[in-house]
């Protein structure tokens, strides 16, 4: 058993059989077809292509036949031959399966019922809007590095249209407000006859240039798509999707290597968290830009919210976010079962996830499952929410309009849990009436380590209020956010040096997060 090359070309002529003799018809006329091997051109280096050929034995069946073409020269045929004989060979990779990347993916999928709901979703997305459509057509066996790469080169690609077909309408909107602005700010018809046709005729070309800027927006507007850009993040994940099916497949020997994790994409870092400082503000109030995908408030801003939000029938549970950072999806699903009030503590053990906006119940993540210790103006809020809801489910409970689901958190018009995404509407829509400037709900975690942090509690505690997995992640994160920390530690580098013989003095951070003199020993 061998790798077989041989040369062969597209050229038509007179057939003739092995002996060279001419291939007649019946009417014994010469047959023309394909020349194949037996074409005289093939003397010629550049004309034809290389082919290979091999067998694989199969214990009780007819062996099976591989056969490749298309290669410039009989190295590359030898070299890819050898390898495929290989992986069947030594291997056992079935190098005569069809099966496609698309086949092979949806299967994948469909096999992986251990995962949750939430992930089978994330991966059907990667699946469906990248992978297929990009790779899709590839037999699973031929995929390769390059094909990967040229998947990514694709997606950037069709990012930067997308961003410079959203630059010209805004380039567009502009000139179409001008043109509409030198419209109506021109003089109306006055004076003799001559004049108000010359006015008259000044506004109707102003009033056609007007209508063509609109036109031309238009169509910029026709030809932009509404898809969110493809960022270099949710590129990361799509390769993470791709990986872990590939892994699996060569797990199965269905290929020898993982493509996958050969490919090279642009670095990306976690975003830190900034806070809304005067001059960030100022910017924000001047131009609606956000400086960061995450933001936090001051615990200037952080109180002027909780009294804006004080008399709000959820202000136990804005209270709870803000100083606990609970998920919006933990928050929404905790069971009074997991409450103990008396000592002041909450076990998250449950989460309410929505996909395509269908809400259900899951787990949290193993790191995320967690005791929180809460503080006594939280636990005082969450005992007198109790008695509030106990009047309610006795009010409703008359009418036949209440619904029993055990949570915390539950509607005043019939006791259901409430949809995470409301909740988000909700906080968007009272932070706004308080006139700050804006964070997500999810920031309102955040907002819960950068307030421990400025305390002084210790970042290890910190992590576990949280439910990271990692110190690091919670380090990374936040600490950067926090100025009062890294201006003490700037004190104190300078304070350990002599200056002009005196002794260095250190500047101590006492335990409410102030600096305070100390002598160095």
């Amino acid at each position: 058993m061998s790798v077989t090359t041989y040369k062969r070309c597209n050229c038509r002529g007179p057939r003739v059989d092995r002996k060279g003799n001419p291939v007649l018809d019946s009417d014994g006329n010469p047959v023309i077809g394909d020349l194949g091997g037996s074409c005289p051109k093939l003397k010629q280096s550049t004309h034809g292509t290389w082919y290979f050929y091999f067998s694989i034995p199969r214990p009780g069946k007819d062996a099976e036949k591989v056969r490749r073409g298309g290669f410039a020269t009989k190295g590359e045929a030898k070299s890819e031959g050898q390898r495929l004989f290989n992986e069947a060979t030594l291997e056992d990779i079935d190098v005569t399966s069809k099966e496609t990347v698309e086949q092979y993916l949806r299967r994948w999928l469909e096999s992986q019922a251990g995962l949750k709901r939430s992930t089978v979703t994330v991966y059907r997305g990667h699946i469906e809007n990248h992978l297929i459509p990009h790779l899709g057509g590839i037999k699973l066996t031929e995929l390769r590095a390059h094909h990967i790469d040229a998947m990514f080169r694709t997606i950037r690609e069709a990012n930067e249209k997308r961003q410079a077909d959203r630059l010209r309408v805004l380039q567009l909107q502009a000139l179409r407000d001008e043109a509409h602005t030198r419209w109506k700010a021109a003089p109306k018809p006055h004076g003799g006859v001559k004049k108000r046709a010359e006015i008259r005729a000044f506004r109707a070309r102003l009033k056609a240039e007007w209508h063509r800027a609109c036109a031309q927006l238009r169509e910029a507007r026709q030809g932009t798509s509404h898809r969110k850009d493809t960022n270099i993040p949710t590129q990361h994940r799509v390769r993470a999707t791709l990986s872990s099916a590939l892994t699996d497949a060569v797990r199965q020997r269905l290929i020898t290597t993982n493509w996958a994790q050969l490919v090279s994409l642009p670095s990306t870092k976690r975003p830190k968290a900034l806070m809304w400082t005067d001059a960030r503000v100022e910017e924000w109030q001047r131009t609606s830009s956000v400086p960061s995908p995450v933001m936090v408030w001051t615990p200037e801003q952080v109180g002027r919210f909780l009294d804006h939000v004080a008399n709000d029938r959820l202000f136990p549970l804005w209270h709870l976010i803000t100083f606990r950072g609970l998920r919006r999806g933990e928050a929404t699903a905790i069971p009074w079962t997991e409450v103990d009030l008396d000592q002041g503590l909450i076990n998250i053990t449950q989460q309410i996830v929505a996909v395509s906006y269908e809400p259900y119940t899951d787990t949290p993540k193993a790191d995320s499952e967690r005791t929180i210790v809460l503080d006594e103006t939280t636990r005082t809020l969450l005992v007198e929410w109790k008695a509030r809801q106990d009047q309610e489910r006795k009010a409703l409970s008359a009418e036949g309009k209440w619904i029993e689901t055990g949570r915390v958190f539950t509607s005043d018009e019939d006791g259901s849990t409430y949809h995470p995404e409301w909740i988000s509407r909700r906080f968007r829509r009272l932070a706004k009436d308080a006139g700050l400037p804006p964070i997500r709900l999810h920031d309102l975690r955040h907002e819960a380590a950068t307030l421990a942090l400025t305390a002084g509690t210790d970042l290890k505690v910190v992590q576990e209020m949280l439910g990271h997995s990692t110190i690091t992640l919670t380090a990374d994160t936040y600490t950067s956010v926090v100025p009062a920390l890294s201006r003490a530690a700037a004190e104190a580098a300078v304070a350990i040096v002599p200056r002009n013989g005196q002794k260095p003095r250190l500047r101590v951070v006492d335990g409410a997060g102030g600096p305070t003199d100390g002598q160095a020993a």
